[in-house]
């Protein structure tokens, strides 16, 4: 499992512009956007959990979801759009609920996820160890090389979403 940021709106041709010979700047957006972030999980007997997506807000309506592919993607909202301890929480039973008596599965489940701290509370670990999810971490600050999410599933979304954005821009 793993979970990406996105900038709502943000195009892919935008450029950051500085002087010959210095580094560009670490920040890529002026704060006004917002974000949204993805957590996405596949499974080894080629299967994905339905996607379980986080928009900023206190609250929100859920016909605005009414149109998605996915019945049983859920979602739901965090202050700054990110995902904290209640939400890796809610993850965690999404993935038990859609990865619990799948065919071709058995009743211990392997998680491989990166060390963010949302799923590294202890809530979260006694909870996967009370429905037999093995919890396996990668490295820390290496997920991006490790991590076959980010290179297979998140890189070709940012860049498509991104042409989406320029088309609707």
């Amino acid at each position: 499992m793993d979970e990406k940021g996105f900038i709502i709106g943000r195009s892919s041709r935008a450029k950051v512009v500085c002087r010959a010979g210095h580094r560009p700047p670490r920040v890529r957006q002026d704060g006004t956007r917002e974000m949204l972030t993805v957590v996405e999980c596949c499974c080894a007997v080629q299967y994905m959990l339905p996607s379980f997506v986080i928009f900023k807000g206190t609250a929100q309506y859920m016909g605005w979801h009414s149109e998605t592919s996915d019945p049983d993607a859920m979602f739901a909202c965090s202050p700054n759009g990110w995902t904290d301890d209640e939400l890796g929480l809610e993850w965690l039973y999404h993935f038990d609920r859609c990865s619990k008596n799948r065919k071709g599965g058995s009743d211990t489940r392997l998680l491989i996820r990166a060390g963010h701290r949302s799923h590294l509370t202890l809530k979260f670990i006694q909870y996967s160890i009370d429905n037999s999810i093995q919890l396996l971490c990668f490295p820390a600050h290496a997920t991006h090389l490790l991590q076959p999410l980010d290179v297979g599933l998140f890189a070709p979304l940012q860049k498509y979403y991104g042409k989406v954005a320029d088309d609707y821009i």
